[in-house]
């Protein structure tokens, strides 16, 4: 389909097609499967894509609500859209470096498995990072909301995320010297056995250490839950 067959299909002027004219509301294009080149729309509420299996280099659309790509499973260097919304991508299992999106609500990449090192995304709400069994050194996001990282068993030295809602590193075994996140929800740390010297987060909601068999001395988080 071509840039003309496109806008009569769908109801776009061709400077929405290319961006240069806004789309106020939401765009539902969820029934496609490929799109042309040279389609970056800026659209004012949601872009609803989900059926797109892949994407073409240069696409960066700005989206002022969600963006909605849950079948790729993976994107192109320089795809770095400007998402006011949410951008899910649960499908993707792997992102390129230089992937680094500024999302303001969440940011939904819940079936990679490892990321770059250079991968340090702003989010406004939560970021989904479910089955990530690893992290480099050097990821320290910037997360409002919840930062999912339930299936991690170690991290590295130096990770230290500040995290408007809840932590979820549920299945780490241990945690390194100077590991004192700043945790505006919960912190779960559910299968810790040891605490190392000096581990002492600030929580604001509550702090799950439920496998400890022991605290050293000095031990005294500042916690906001029960």
């Amino acid at each position: 389909m071509n840039m003309k067959e496109f806008c009569n299909e769908y109801d776009l002027t061709e400077g929405q097609y290319y961006g240069t004219e806004k789309v106020g509301g939401w765009l539902d294009l969820n029934s496609l499967t490929s799109i042309p080149d040279g389609f970056n729309p800026t659209v004012g509420g949601s872009l609803y894509l989900n059926s797109l299996t892949s994407i073409p280099d240069g696409f960066n659309p700005t989206v002022g609500g969600d963006l909605y790509l849950n079948s790729l499973t993976s994107i192109p260097d320089g795809f770095n859209p400007t998402v006011g919304g949410s951008l899910a991508l649960r499908s993707l299992t792997s992102i390129p470096d230089g992937f680094n999106p500024t999302v303001g609500g969440d940011l939904d990449l819940s079936s990679l498995t490892s990321i770059p090192d250079v991968f340090n995304p702003t989010v406004g709400g939560s970021l989904y990072l479910r089955f990530l069994t690893s992290i480099p050194d050097g990821f320290n996001p910037t997360v409002g909301g919840y930062l999912d990282l339930h299936s991690l068993t170690s991290i590295p030295a130096g990770f230290n995320p500040t995290v408007g809602g809840w932590l979820d590193l549920h299945y780490l075994t241990s945690i390194p010297d100077g590991f004192n996140p700043t945790v505006g929800g919960s912190l779960y740390l559910h299968y810790l056995t040891s605490i190392p010297d000096g581990f002492n987060p600030t929580v604001g909601g509550w702090l799950d250490l439920s496998s400890l068999t022991s605290i050293p001395d000095g031990f005294n988080p500042t916690v906001g839950g029960n």
